[in-house]
């Protein structure tokens, strides 16, 4: 059973992400094969997703906002699930927004790129969360 639905971005970002937590695994598990296809296995507890949607408007194909989702069983949401599905998508946003994480620093300043990606990642963490706590689903 699904317990809840809420969208995350990084700041300053149009792009967005859905999360879903579920009561159990197995519905977790049902869900993703639903709607992310087979042969994913069973031992996941997070599933982390991205895509690039279009549609077609005045005559041109559009990217969409909606660029991916996040899976959680609310038995298996700690920080490390949290932060390690967050990490995906992070690396999905930074390849959609051409930032490189990657990017060597000089000396001891760090990469304007690498930065961004941080404060990206760090973002939706903290979206998840906010949102998680907001409906009392973590402590």
């Amino acid at each position: 059973m699904q317990l809840a639905r809420f969208d995350i971005r990084p700041r300053r970002s149009r792009l967005f992400y859905t999360v879903r937590v579920f009561s159990t695994k197995a519905s977790m598990h049902e869900y993703a094969r639903r709607h992310v296809g087979r042969g994913l296995g069973r031992k996941y507890r997070g599933l982390a997703s991205a895509w690039v949607k279009q549609r077609y408007v005045g005559g041109r194909w559009r990217r969409r906002n909606h660029a991916g989702g996040i899976l959680l069983v609310r038995r298996h949401m700690g920080v490390e699930i949290i932060s390690h599905e967050c990490a995906h998508l992070a690396l999905a946003w930074a390849e959609r927004v051409r930032v490189n994480p990657l990017t060597p620093s000089k000396g001891l300043k760090v990469s304007s790129e690498n930065e961004r990606f941080c404060y990206a990642l760090g973002e939706l963490v903290a979206a998840t969360y906010r949102e998680l706590w907001r409906r009392k689903l973590v402590a």
